[in-house]
């Protein structure tokens, strides 16, 4: 079985290795995330969503290697399921635990616009002569066989590659030099299709590893004791990683989080972000890495009691019905998209007819009522 190693670039150090191939590499340098030791403080709005602006860069050597777009389309999806607590196995977060869950509020959109401002998919493709790439700065160059960096300040980089044997991703946390921040997957862990290793086949080492680039440290704070911590009081102290998926795995006296993103366990097991996290992660943002964020929204109700809207499916259409007029609605995907807006509604019922390439979407539903407004989620089988 293959198993994770964990890291950031520059300073490395294996923080954990079963023999085999893990997930990733760490650096010995941390966030700074002090201010959330003892609490929460944090900058961030009840119910703020913040989207990122990413690039993918695929470097290849072999025609495996260059995965298709899909595939990178399924690790977006995945990463706004993850970020959102919109994943479907949210719902096995242990008992204990689910208190502190969070929807950690953050959403990842494949660019629009290279750094000269030409369209783009959001994808780069790049031929190498390398086998694969080590946990150091080549994967950064041209001249070192790999590909230069979007301008970091704007785009979250995430790198898809041939890694060494011993781990499948790394990360660099806020702080770094600019012209190696970025994430770097292995292409046999990015997405959830594709030839993937078993272990690791739901997208969750991208959403790991961009937990990293946000500022978040590993659960025990890579100290391997109960003498370090990841700085944050909703996650309990823990004194090596995890593997696998043992849920009844205690350590420090309490019951570990392996279910956390911020853990080593297998894909399968990961579920949560926690709040404390979510915090950390969105000061990070702010503070060291606000030209990424494309976009930020509220969402809220503001008067409208959800209880008062229900929308369902009908066949292939939404069906909105409320106890109220309905003045205007507008619905969109996670990357922004526009499906519908209308305005000058007046109505109580709308049917409005589903196209066929909305299919396993994730949709946001606006809604301006007789006396507020409101948001809804709602996913499409």
């Amino acid at each position: 079985m293959l198993n994770r190693i964990c890291g950031v670039i520059l300073l490395i150090v294996p923080c954990f290795v079963y023999g085999q191939k893990s997930r990733c590499l760490v650096q010995q340098e941390q966030p700074i995330n002090n201010a959330y030791k003892h609490g929460h403080g944090s900058t961030r709005l009840e119910n703020e969503v913040l989207t990122i602006n990413v690039v993918v860069h695929v470097v290849y050597s072999t025609d495996e290697q260059n995965i298709p777009d899909e595939q990178i389309h399924s690790q977006i999806n995945a990463l706004n399921r993850d970020y959102r607590r919109l994943n479907t196995d949210a719902s096995l977060t242990l008992e204990v635990f689910k208190s502190v869950a969070a929807d950690a509020g953050i959403l990842f959109k494949l660019a629009s616009s290279d750094p000269l401002g030409y369209s783009t998919n959001g994808i780069t493709r790049t031929f190498t002569d390398k086998p694969f790439f080590e946990g150091d700065n080549s994967l950064f160059f041209d001249s070192l066989g790999g590909k230069n960096v979007w301008d970091t300040r704007r785009y979250l980089n995430i790198y898809v590659t041939n890694l060494a044997d011993s781990f499948y991703g790394f990360g660099t946390f806020p702080g770094t030099d600019s012209l190696v921040d970025g994430v770097a997957i292995d292409y046999k862990a990015f997405g959830t299709q594709g030839n993937l290793a078993e272990e690791y086949s739901q997208g969750r080492t991208a959403t790991h590893e961009i937990g990293h680039w946000l500022g978040l440290t590993h659960l025990w704070g890579d100290g391997q004791s109960c003498d370090v911590d990841d700085g944050l009081s909703d996650t309990p102290l823990q004194e090596a990683p995890s593997a696998g998926c043992d849920l009844g795995k205690t350590s420090c006296g309490t019951l570990d989080m392996v279910q956390n993103f911020m853990d080593l366990s297998d894909d399968s097991c990961m579920n949560l972000f926690t709040k404390g996290q979510a915090l950390l992660m969105h000061e990070n943002l702010k503070k060291f890495r606000s030209d990424v964020i494309t976009s930020s929204i509220v969402l809220s109700s503001k008067n409208i009691d959800k209880q008062m809207v229900k929308i369902h499916f009908a066949g292939n259409e939404i069906v909105i019905n409320s106890s109220q007029l309905i003045y205007a609605y507008k619905i969109v995907n996670l990357t922004g998209l526009v499906f519908v807006d209308k305005k000058r509604v007046g109505r109580k019922t709308i049917n409005i007819p589903l196209s066929n390439d909305i299919s396993g979407s994730m949709l946001l539903i606006h809604i301006e009522g007789q006396h507020g407004y409101t948001v809804s989620k709602l996913i499409i089988p």
